[in-house]
């Protein structure tokens, strides 16, 4: 039997203010394409001004959060493939973890 785990997701944030700031552990990647809009990437406290058809690519360990501008809708893709237990919210972490990071 095989086990599916979720690597790509289709994220519309159209109705969003803000998405939470979190990171994740244990070696995962994630990246985010832009299908449509802009919006503001904020990547170990780098601005990234982000839209259509620019990636961009969060390493492991930092902390990430995204301010959708304009009808913003991204693909994201995990890799190695999403893992909950990875998922860090920063809001309500005891994590050593910061922006700077």
């Amino acid at each position: 039997m095989y086990e599916i785990k979720e690597q790509l997701a289709i994220v519309d944030m159209r109705h969003l203010k803000v998405a939470e700031p979190h990171y994740h552990a244990n070696g995962e990647i994630e990246i985010y394409y832009i299908l449509s809009g802009s919006g503001i990437v904020v990547v170990g406290g780098k601005e990234i001004q982000a839209s259509k058809g620019m990636f961009v690519t969060t390493p492991p360990n930092t902390a990430h959060f995204t301010i959708p501008r304009e009808n913003l809708v991204l693909a994201t893709i995990n890799i190695p493939s999403f893992n909950q237990a990875n998922y860090i919210p920063l809001i309500s972490s005891n994590s050593d973890v910061g922006f700077d990071e």
